[in-house]
């Protein structure tokens, strides 16, 4: 549960929670994304640079040049930039569950979770409710003791 997950169960790798509910990782779409957008630029570059190239030009120099523009392209910094402003979009915003969320096979214990708040929070109550009585019950018994102990004073010097 990422910085997003702390709540959501306590998993061991970050994004579980949302892999689980997606059925995929927030990780593995940026990537599909970046293969995505890599295989679109070798499409581009074999159907618009290598039909440009003269003609006899050597098969395994057209593949290295299609790789060296592929590869020049990916590693652009703008490239790169963009592909991690979206990998960090999409992990923040798009695929982060928001901690109040909870998967339906989850919501059993959410339930438990909640019931037993519930429980604790009563029993609270009426601890703090006992603390009160006792305190109460011990003024008195102060107030008592000290009537007490001024009576058997008073017997006392009445003795003498």
């Amino acid at each position: 549960m990422s910085e997003t997950d702390e709540t959501n169960l306590h998993f061991t790798t970050p994004h579980e929670y949302e892999t689980q509910f997606f059925q995929f990782s927030p990780r593995g779409f940026t990537d599909a994304v970046f293969n995505a957008v890599s295989q679109a630029a070798k499409r581009a570059i074999d159907s618009q640079l290598m039909t440009q190239l003269p003609e006899g030009t050597d098969e395994q120099m057209k593949r290295r040049l299609e790789q060296c523009i592929l590869k020049r392209i990916t590693r652009q910094s703008v490239f790169t930039n963009n592909l991690n402003k979206l990998e960090e979009h999409t992990l923040k915003h798009v695929f982060c569950i928001p901690k109040h969320i909870c998967l339906p096979e989850d919501s059993v214990h959410e339930e438990e979770v909640a019931f037993d708040q519930y429980e604790i929070e009563e029993s609270i109550k009426n601890m703090e409710d006992k603390i009160r009585g006792l305190r109460l019950l011990s003024e008195k018994c102060d107030k008592e003791k000290k009537k007490i102990t001024d009576t058997i004073k008073v017997l006392d010097a009445l003795e003498c």
